[in-house]
């Protein structure tokens, strides 16, 4: 919900700061993009390996979720506005991703995929 406030502040500032560069393939090619490869790989890399690897060498919480979400943001670097709504979700990411973590890895790589997979599906319906 953060996410799509931000975005939508950005998008009035800047119509063109959420230009997503799988915006120029067609529907197929974005489908596949945005609802299932990045929510299942951009969650192995951003949560799973990031938080997984702070929490070993005993990074507090706090600086864990912030190097997430920084990265989130960073890889999302299309334009500035998108970097920080980005970012924003990237916090959400890794907070849900630590609440679901005692409940074993399987489950926060899971619950964090399946939000990223409907705000990614959320954003592809609203540029259709």
């Amino acid at each position: 919900m953060v996410g799509a406030i931000t975005s939508g502040i950005a998008y009035l500032i800047d119509p063109s700061s959420l230009h997503n560069p799988a915006d120029n393939y067609g529907i197929l090619f974005r489908i596949s993009l945005l609802l299932i490869f990045a929510p299942i790989f951009e969650t192995l890399i951003n949560q799973f390996l990031v938080i997984e690897i702070l929490r070993k060498i005993k990074i507090p919480p706090g600086l864990i979720i912030s190097f997430s979400a920084i990265l989130f943001g960073l890889s999302h670097h299309y334009h500035i506005f998108y970097m920080i709504a980005t970012t924003i979700s990237g916090i959400i990411y890794a907070l849900y991703y630590l609440k679901l973590r005692p409940q074993g890895i399987l489950n926060a790589i899971l619950g964090v995929a399946g939000l990223h997979f409907f705000t990614n599906l959320v954003a592809l319906l609203s540029d259709l």
